[in-house]
């Protein structure tokens, strides 16, 4: 019967322990608390020779899942005659080396309950005292053996808790017959050292950086243009770049843990990519009417008092603002080859427009956005030739942008350079200057 019982202990500890090993997160310069017992151990079967002895234990604690964890445990453990003394009998456990494997039976409040199974090794030396004879003390002798018990635990905060227990332990190793079997109660402290996984209310749930929401750093890492520009063109060339990565990186496949936790995180991902489609089209809603008011204010104002010439071939005012903002409309709805079509037909028909460098500028962003950098580099060379132009600061840092993405890194640095000293109070004289901390 005792061979049984303890080949199914050495079974039970065992599937533990292999599940353990297994499980995912095992690290095992990563635990997830420390703490200590007080020990009362109690030699079974005979009452009258021993009580309850004192003692002292460490222990670590991995959680290998949710639900499963280990804890290896020292310390020192003693039997006595008299509750928690020694009047004539004390045997001394020194070292108690253990390892037990548990299971969390509940979770989701400050009560833990929990049951294990382990084993365990000790070395032991008895002594005696019988007035008038004088004490003495046994050689030490070393045991080991399985135990099975279970306790409870409270959390008072994030990383404090209180513990009791209780285990029943048989030492199989001894050549005595019979083998001690010992009672042992433990309660202390645990402190965590990894946060609680606790799932947050609604509205207390942050929620990770999207994909089009980049920090400048990101921005620069990874070569991308035109973040905080405050021009129409710039803030729409980096909305319509950066959802496209966004939209490129959500078609890889996730997966979710086939948990509880790992399907709440499935609908929340679910949910703020709605959110995300959602804010995408008002953001595109709200850049085309700014750029359709920036465009207007842009056009009416430096064209103020411009007369058309009547000539065969050569636009009004009216029709070449028409036409304009046609280009525009193009480039907001990613019609690039379109737009520049129609940016080309303008220069065509008005070569010395106030905005004909405007028009050349637009040309390059959009081949820009057809990743067409040769093209793009062109165009945005070709605006700083104009003896004056609203785009000089704009095309010299769109120029060093794609200069960095075809690999020129010397010619992407000759241009930023350009624009901190031609342009120091340029709004982009800030931009040029991190590029050039990068390169």
């Amino acid at each position: 019967m005792r061979q049984r019982v303890n080949f199914y202990i050495i079974v039970l500890l065992g599937v533990l322990i292999h599940a353990s090993l297994n499980g995912q997160g095992f690290r095992l310069t990563q635990p997830a608390a420390i703490g200590g017992s007080f020990v009362a151990t109690h030699l079974d079967g005979m009452p009258e020779l021993t009580d309850a002895g004192p003692g002292l234990e460490l222990f670590i604690k991995y959680n290998i899942s949710p639900r499963i964890f280990i804890a290896p445990a020292v310390g020192v453990s003693t039997i006595t005659d008299g509750t928690l003394t020694m009047e004539n009998f004390r045997t001394t456990l020194l070292p108690t080396v253990e390892l037990k494997a548990g299971i969390n039976l509940m979770q989701g409040s400050n009560f833990l309950p929990f049951i294990y199974a382990g084993a365990h090794a000790f070395g032991s030396k008895t002594t005696v005292s019988a007035p008038p004879l004088p004490s003495f003390t046994t050689d030490t002798v070393y045991d080991g053996g399985a135990f099975v018990g279970g306790g409870i635990q409270y959390s008072f905060n994030e990383q404090w808790a209180f513990h009791i227990m209780g285990d029943y332990r048989y030492n199989f190793t001894e050549t005595a017959d019979p083998k001690s079997k010992f009672w042992v109660a433990k309660t202390g402290l645990t402190y965590s050292l990894q946060p609680r996984r606790t799932i947050p209310s609604r509205e207390e749930i942050e929620y990770p950086l999207d994909e089009n929401e980049l920090s400048l750093d990101d921005l620069f890492r990874e070569d991308t243009s035109g973040s905080g520009r405050s021009d129409e063109e710039e803030a729409l060339a980096l909305l319509f770049q950066t959802e496209n990565e966004s939209m490129s990186a959500r078609t890889e496949e996730t997966t979710y843990p086939n948990t509880e936790v790992g399907q709440l995180m499935k609908k929340i991902d679910d949910l703020k990519n709605e959110m995300d489609r959602r804010q995408n089209q008002i953001d595109d809603l709200e850049n085309i009417v700014r750029a359709h008011e920036q465009a207007l204010a842009e056009v009416t104002g430096r064209m103020a008092g411009e007369v058309a010439t009547g000539s065969f071939g050569v636009l009004s005012a009216e029709s070449f603002t028409a036409n304009y903002e046609q280009g525009l409309q193009k480039f907001y709805d990613r019609q690039y080859n379109d737009a520049i079509l129609i940016f080309k037909s303008l220069l065509t028909s008005n070569p010395d427009h106030r905005l004909a460098s405007n028009c050349q500028y637009w040309i390059g962003e959009s081949y820009n956005q057809l990743q067409q950098y040769t093209e793009a580099i062109s165009a945005f060379r070709t605006v700083l030739q104009y003896q004056s132009s609203y785009k000089f600061d704009d095309a010299l840092l769109m120029s060093g942008i794609c200069y960095m993405k075809i690999g020129d890194r010397i010619t992407a640095r000759d241009n930023f350079q350009q624009l901190v000293s031609r342009f120091p109070d340029s709004e982009y004289a800030p931009m040029a200057m991190r590029y050039l901390g990068r390169l």
